[in-house]
């Protein structure tokens, strides 16, 4: 049995399944490679397993500091575009995308590095959410992007689930994790815990782009208060 079938029999069993979600919230080789490269039914019994934990138990297992670095502040400008778009063009039109094809796509954009730094944004977003995968050949612009198991899955999936789905991706994010970390055990200010990698206009930049997907994974839960953008 794969990582998700024997997550889903400890919960069958109603045994401790903690150390599951930890090992899914740190990215353990066996709970991501599923999703990657797993069969279609594989891969939708584990999103079955993933819907089925309560986000609030996400938010509970984040129970130390978690280290991050610059790439790990979420950085684009629209999530439907790295989320949904993105993963229609591959799964439907295109077997690959490169930054600047995956750009000029999704922003209609007509400036080169416009292109390239839009589809860099939102491939690298959609990797981090294990939706695409990224071969890295030479130069940004010949980085390719090809869907995974998951994100072809997540074309047919309704919004509502998709989006439940994707809250649960990205809380596996160290910088998202350290965020709630802090403001589980106090206030935070996001200013100050992104200083530790980002400067200047950066941290403005990046401020919403955080905040968007910190506010749905939370969703009104009490900690909400407790974060300072």
């Amino acid at each position: 049995m794969n990582f998700y079938q024997n997550w889903a029999e400890t919960i069958r069993n109603d045994l401790d399944d903690s150390g599951y979600i930890k090992d899914f919230l740190n990215c353990e080789n066996d709970t991501v490679d599923c999703l990657l490269n797993g069969e279609k039914d594989e891969v939708v019994f584990a999103i079955q397993v993933l819907l089925s934990v309560p986000m609030e138990r996400f938010i509970f297992a984040i129970d130390h500091d978690y280290d991050f670095a610059s790439k790990d502040v979420f950085q684009y400008s629209k999530l439907e575009d790295a989320t949904v778009t993105l993963c229609n063009l591959l799964e439907y039109e295109y077997p690959t995308l490169n930054f600047m094809d995956a750009g000029s796509k999704l922003a209609h954009a007509q400036n080169e590095y416009a292109c390239i730094k839009y589809g860099e944004n939102h491939i690298k977003l959609a990797n981090a959410l294990s939706l695409v995968k990224i071969e890295k050949f030479s130069g940004r612009k010949m980085c390719e992007a090809s869907i995974t198991s998951l994100g072809s899955i997540s074309t047919a999936m309704s919004s509502r689930d998709r989006d439940e789905l994707i809250n649960r991706l990205a809380i596996r994010n160290s910088f998202v994790k350290a965020l709630i970390f802090y403001a589980k055990n106090g206030n935070v200010e996001y200013k100050t815990l992104v200083s530790k990698v980002l400067s200047g206009q950066t941290i403005i930049r990046r401020k919403h782009n955080v905040e968007i997907i910190v506010t749905r994974i939370l969703e009104n839960h009490p900690i909400c208060k407790n974060i300072r953008w």
